[in-house]
């Protein structure tokens, strides 16, 4: 049962972060948070609070008391500093609950899953009543209130990319979201094999290859020059070589596939055409920036009250840009603290998986750093575990130092 159980909890921390129905429902979330607490008191009567985990609790309180003192509030917004305290809590309690063979379910949970979807893709871009389909069964369940695209296992999404196929949205709300986690699971397979040469890794690549994201394609290109560096580190002639391939094939990809270079092209114009422009990565980004300024050190806040005063009385407040969103919400102070924690965290447990490489750490590192930019993957639950992966030991349990 433990077993079964350990798998339902990372299905959970998958699906919170990118599953419309469960990321859309932040009750569950505590619900789930809180019976997944109790159920880890009461098997484990030893559970200790480690030391990533205190100062993430601690930044937060220096943030949100920095935020209440310099933004001009009428009142506390306590439920929402309560539901960021869930978001950061429940990926601790799963892997302290999960220990050492988090990575290793969480790759056969992504492995089936990329499986099934890739059958339900291949239906959905050949079909075209399919997507109908999913619309009415979503519509009818209420598995997906804002776009009726999501049936939980599989989202039909409306755009294409070439060859007349659609994006691949997995189970995530679209193909940017769900390659972060075909990413990662890439990434944890790799360090339990020390080899791409296996069936999940040439699934999770195929399964990369059709969500025809941008990021995706830029992730999975630094992710396989960063094993050039493991397989050739005393080879810096062949290390040398393979970075220019990497960035002719990076430059080959920008200025030869359409849906690559109009996408990155009619962004960057919309920032530079409009400073108040909110549409699109960069201008997204702008925006952000316009509004850190406000309180650099502490961010805006997540609260509706404080978040948009600049923009205030425009049409479109979704920022598409993750890391500049992340950035003006929390603050300079807080934005820092994350990504060392994070770095160190996924330092250590490379080096655990016996990878003492830094040439690799790095590549991994830039891209966690890179992958946020295009959607608010530093704020999901998936995502804050990687600040905890440092606390596991491959062996036994989760350190408490």
């Amino acid at each position: 049962m433990k077993k079964y159980y350990d798998y339902l909890l990372i299905y959970l921390l998958i699906a919170f972060s990118v599953v419309p129905f469960f990321a859309e429902n932040k009750l569950l979330l505590v619900f789930v948070t809180i019976a997944a607490f109790g159920y880890l008191l009461t098997k484990n009567q030893q559970t200790t609070i480690s030391r990533s985990f205190s100062q993430i609790l601690f930044l937060l309180a220096v943030m949100y008391s920095g935020q209440i003192f310099t933004l001009d509030m009428r009142s506390i917004d306590f439920e929402s500093i309560f539901g960021t305290y869930i978001r950061f809590g429940f990926p601790f309690i799963v892997l302290k609950t999960v220990r050492s063979s988090f990575i290793e379910k969480f790759v056969k949970i992504n492995y089936f899953w990329a499986l099934i979807v890739f059958v339900f893709w291949v239906i959905d871009s050949n079909i075209p009543h399919f997507e109908t389909l999913i619309n009415q069964i979503s519509k009818t369940l209420y598995l997906d209130i804002e776009s009726n695209e999501s049936i939980i296992i599989y989202n039909s999404e409306p755009h294409f990319g070439p060859f007349g196929l659609k994006k691949n949205a997995g189970y995530a709300y679209e193909g940017g979201a769900y390659s972060i986690i075909v990413i990662l699971a890439l990434f944890f397979n790799y360090l339990e094999k020390k080899s791409i040469r296996n069936k999940e890794s040439f699934v999770f690549i195929i399964i990369l290859l059709t969500t025809f994201s941008t990021a995706a394609y830029l992730s999975l290109i630094l992710f396989l020059i960063s094993l050039l560096f493991v397989k050739y580190k005393k080879s810096y002639v062949s290390i040398f070589f393979s970075l220019i391939i990497g960035l002719m094939l990076c430059y080959y990809l920008y200025t030869s596939v359409p849906f690559l270079n109009d996408k990155i092209v009619s962004q960057v114009e919309i920032a530079q055409s409009d400073k108040y422009a909110t549409a699109g990565r960069f201008a997204s980004a702008q925006a952000d920036l316009i509004e850190l300024q406000r309180n650099p050190l502490f961010g805006v806040g997540k609260f509706d009250e404080t978040r948009f005063k600049v923009f205030n009385g425009q049409d479109e407040q979704h920022r598409a840009n993750g890391l500049a969103d992340f950035l003006a919400k929390f603050g300079a102070l807080f934005f820092i603290g994350y990504y060392i924690l994070l770095f160190k965290s996924i330092n250590k447990f490379v080096v655990l998986h016996d990878i003492n490489n830094y040439f690799f750490i790095f590549f991994v590192s830039i891209i966690l750093f890179l992958q946020p930019f295009s959607q608010t993957a530093n704020q999901w639950s998936v995502y804050i575990s990687l600040l905890y992966l440092g606390r596991i030991n491959v062996k036994t349990k989760l350190l408490s130092h």
